[in-house]
């Protein structure tokens, strides 16, 4: 991917808290009260995209996406 702002987001059906993402990237990831994932509430920045990837390559249930600014609409 290339050129627009990057924003990962976590897929809540698929990620079972492993916390991974926070541990590899704990600027832009968070686990919740119960212990799921959560991804940065706005765009990364350029600085950190690369480490959001490393996050979303490492996650063992493959639960984080990234996708460029503006997010296409679901079909």
């Amino acid at each position: 991917m290339s050129g627009g702002a990057r924003h990962f987001a976590v897929q809540t059906a698929k990620c079972v808290g492993y916390g991974v993402c926070a541990g590899i990237a704990p600027e832009l990831f968070t686990v919740d009260d119960q212990g799921y994932g959560r991804g940065p509430s706005g765009a990364v920045p350029a600085a950190l995209v690369e480490l959001a990837r490393r996050a979303a390559d490492e996650c063992p249930m493959a639960a984080i996406l990234e996708v460029t600014d503006p997010v296409p609409p679901a079909e």
